[in-house]
């Protein structure tokens, strides 16, 4: 879809695409078909699902501005299929919750098509979607052996994703599964389980998506120690995951990390290791939003980040919409929303008892011990600084 002004628009309504989009079409087209994207604590699958549909309707959008000989290809069954195989990846613990999302990423491929004669036979996301534990640490460097059961894994995946004969797809599995118990010992590992895209030329997810848990789940105190975290918050380990200094990321440099989460660890002091960690990526946007946008009990927080350093004079926009209902005053919370696109260049200093939005260098957050992650004005933030400021004697 697109959205012009706040509001949501199809690929037939009256938009005029820009004229850099036209130009730059055929390349665009061709990073859409390749976009490796990841939700590490899946659930149902209604992220994937959403961004599935949001490269679909992106590439529909571009296939005016390609050449002709190109357009028979381009319908929306075709795009969701190679979508669905090389582009959607998921993780989860719950093993129901992943048939689920399975269940959903089929459906929406056949929904569109019209005629059935054309659906080929479902594909095998058992590779691609994954029970497993996002939170495994990284193990120690693989053996030439390991390399070597690595390839041919890869290799039996590919024959595995096409094949619709059961005897033939049976047998690839158990050879599939030997191998990949041989390399992890039954643990989740994502040099093994996404072997395709780890070993892919960029060595790693391009975008990272989801709503990892929140509530009162905690992680292992030997979780809490690998990832440099003084909290046991699952969200905060998940963060730490892939945004982390302490481990290799799946995350590829420079891709992109959008999660919703409890909005605690952006002031509180025992989020501070992760609040250090997090400064020394890029942070887009950090939009704290009312608790009934995503039906959670706490106010949540939208963050958008990129995996590398922040140029000095980069901006973050932080944002507060908690006084804005997403289910009573909708337009409203769509229109506020909309307010935070936009170049990090451009100023936003806005404050009123419904909203504040402000943008603002992300290395002022660096000059107060505390590392808030505070939205208010840089005003504010100079005056909390307390970082390289010597300290006055007590007058006795």
């Amino acid at each position: 879809t697109l959205y012009v002004h706040g509001q949501r628009a199809t690929v037939a309504d009256a938009v005029e695409m820009p004229a850099a989009i036209k130009q730059c079409a055929a390349e665009m087209d061709k990073h859409l078909s390749d976009i490796r994207v990841l939700d590490p604590a899946i659930g149902s699958g209604a992220f994937p699902v959403g961004m599935l549909h949001e490269i679909v309707q992106a590439r529909l959008a571009l296939s005016p501005y390609l050449p002709a000989t190109k357009q028979e290809d381009r319908t929306p069954y075709k795009f969701k299929r190679a979508c669905i195989e090389h582009s959607i990846f998921g993780v989860d613990i719950d093993a129901s919750a992943i048939e689920i999302a399975k269940l959903r990423l089929w459906l929406s491929l056949v929904v569109d098509e019209d005629d059935l004669r054309q659906i080929e036979p479902l594909p095998n996301l058992e590779y691609n979607i994954i029970c497993g534990n996002s939170l495994n640490l990284p193990p120690p460097q693989q053996s030439f052996t390991a390399e070597f059961d690595q390839q041919e894994l890869e290799r039996l995946k590919a024959l595995h994703y096409s094949e619709t004969e059961l005897p033939a797809k049976k047998q690839l599995s158990r050879d599939i599964d030997q191998i990949t118990e041989r390399l992890t010992h039954g643990e989740f590992d994502f040099q093994v389980h996404f072997g395709k895209v780890m070993r892919h030329a960029r060595k790693g997810f391009d975008v990272v998506i989801g709503n990892p848990p929140y509530g009162g789940e905690k992680i292992e105190n030997e979780q809490k120690a690998a990832y440099g975290l003084a909290s046991r918050d699952v969200y905060g380990a998940f963060l730490a995951r892939f945004l982390g200094t302490r481990h290799t990321s799946p995350l590829v440099r420079g891709g992109l990390l959008t999660f919703i989460i409890s909005d605690t660890f952006m002031t509180i002091k025992s989020h501070l290791p992760l609040r250090e960690q997090l400064l020394q990526q890029q942070l887009l946007k950090l939009v704290r939003v009312h608790a009934d946008t995503f039906d959670a009990t706490v106010n949540t927080v939208m963050i958008l980040a990129r995996r590398q350093p922040a140029p000095e004079a980069h901006h973050v926009l932080m944002g507060d919409l908690t006084n804005v209902s997403a289910r009573l005053r909708h337009r409203r919370f769509l229109a506020l929303l909309g307010r935070t696109e936009g170049s990090q260049h451009t100023p936003l200093h806005e404050s009123s008892a419904e909203y504040a939005l402000y943008r603002y260098p992300q290395r002022l957050i660096n000059t107060c011990s505390n590392r808030p992650f505070f939205v208010a004005s840089p005003k504010l933030l100079a005056l909390l600084q307390d970082v390289g400021v010597p300290t006055r004697p007590l007058k006795m």
